[in-house]
C-alpha cells in the first residue's frame, strides 16, 4: 500500500511526495542491512544522519544540544560493541538484519542497574520494580503519599493496594544498613499547589529504631523510646534558650535520636547553630524575664 500511494484518494500530491521520500529512505536501510560488509553500527549511524535526528537534536551551541549528540553517539558504539551469541555448528554466520534486531532485543532487555559499579559512589535512582533483588548500604524511597505510594489508581481496588504495599516492602528491604523514607507535605498538580497526605504504609511501619522528622520544624521522634539521659524532654520547637557562649537563641528544630538528641537554634548574636544536647549546657529562659536579652 505505501508504495502505491497514488491510487489512495484524498491524499495532496505534497502528502505522496512526502511519504515517497520516507519509504526511500527505509529501502535505503533495508538494502544496506542485507548488502555485504554492512555492520549495524554502520547501519545505526545512516539511520541517525538520514532520519534527520542528528540535525534535528544538535541544533543550538547549548550543553543540551551537545549532550544530545553525545547520546546519539553512544548508541552508535553500543551497537559496535555488541558481541552476538556464536551460531550453532554448520548454520551461517548471522546477517547484519539479524545482529541489529538481537542487539536491539538485548537493548530492552538490559536495564541500567545491571551496568552499576558498586564502588562508584554514586547515587542511583530507580523505580521500585528496577529495585528487585538488589540490595544497597544506604536506599532512599521517595514519594510515600496517597496516590503515589500507594497510586491513585490502587486506593479503590484491594489487590492493587496489596501489590501497592508488596512493592513498598520491596523498596524498603533492599538497605542492608541505612534507609530513608520522604513524603512531601505539598505538591504541584497542573500547576497548582495541593496538600499531600502522608502514605498509610508509613502509619503501618512497625516499632523499632524509626526516626520520624519534619523538615519544617516540628519535632522529630523515635519510635523505640530509648533516650540517653541528655535533657532533652526539656526543650521544645519555639523555646528560648540561653548558651554560655553563642547567648539567647530560639529553637528551631530538634532531632531526638537514641544515642543523643541534638537541637537546631538560632541565636540572635551567634546565628544557627546545632548542638548536642547532652553537652550543649542549654538552659531554658523566660521571654518575660527583662534580663533575658541583656547579658549571656
Amino acid at each position: 500500500m505505501i508504495h502505491d500511494l497514488g491510487v489512495v484518494p484524498g491524499l495532496s500530491p505534497r502528502a505522496v511526495a512526502a511519504v515517497g521520500r520516507f519509504t526511500t529512505l527505509l529501502e535505503g536501510w533495508r538494502d544496506d542491512a542485507s548488502g555485504e560488509g554492512s555492520t549495524p553500527a554502520g547501519l545505526v549511524e545512516r539511520i541517525i544522519r538520514d532520519s534527520g535526528l542528528e540535525a534535528h537534536h544538535g541544533s543550538g551551541p547549548t550543553e543540551e544540544a551537545l549532550q544530545r549528540v553525545e547520546n546519539l553517539a553512544e548508541l552508535v558504539s553500543a551497537a559496535a560493541e555488541f558481541v552476538p551469541p556464536s551460531p550453532e555448528p554448520g548454520t551461517p554466520a548471522p546477517t547484519t538484519r539479524e545482529v541489529l534486531a538481537a542487539w536491539l532485543e538485548s537493548v530492552a532487555l538490559v536495564s541500567d542497574v545491571d551496568a552499576i559499579d558498586p564502588l562508584s559512589g554514586a547515587v542511583t535512582l530507580m523505580t521500585l520494580h528496577a529495585a528487585k533483588g538488589l540490595e544497597y548500604e544506604a536506599i532512599a524511597v521517595s514519594g510515600l503519599e496517597e496516590g503515589l505510594l500507594p497510586h491513585a489508581r490502587s486506593l479503590e481496588d484491594d489487590a492493587a493496594l496489596e501489590e501497592e504495599r508488596r512493592l513498598c516492602f520491596v523498596g524498603l528491604t533492599r538497605a542492608r544498613r541505612h534507609l530513608l523514607l520522604t513524603r512531601a507535605t505539598m505538591r504541584s498538580h497542573r500547576g497548582v499547589p495541593e496538600h499531600a497526605v502522608a502514605s498509610r504504609f508509613l502509619a503501618e511501619l512497625p516499632e523499632g529504631p524509626l526516626v520520624r522528622e519534619d523538615v519544617e520544624g516540628a519535632e522529630v521522634t523515635v519510635s523505640d523510646g530509648v533516650f540517653p539521659d541528655d535533657g532533652s524532654e526539656a526543650f521544645t520547637v519555639g523555646r528560648l534558650v540561653r548558651h554560655p557562649t553563642f547567648g539567647v537563641g530560639r529553637i528551631e528544630r530538634i532531632l531526638r535520636r537514641p544515642r543523643g538528641s541534638s537541637a537546631t537554634v538560632r541565636f540572635a548574636l551567634s546565628g544557627t547553630r546545632t548542638l548536642v544536647l547532652e553537652y550543649a549546657g542549654l538552659q531554658p529562659v523566660d521571654e518575660a524575664d527583662p534580663d533575658t536579652w541583656g547579658t549571656t
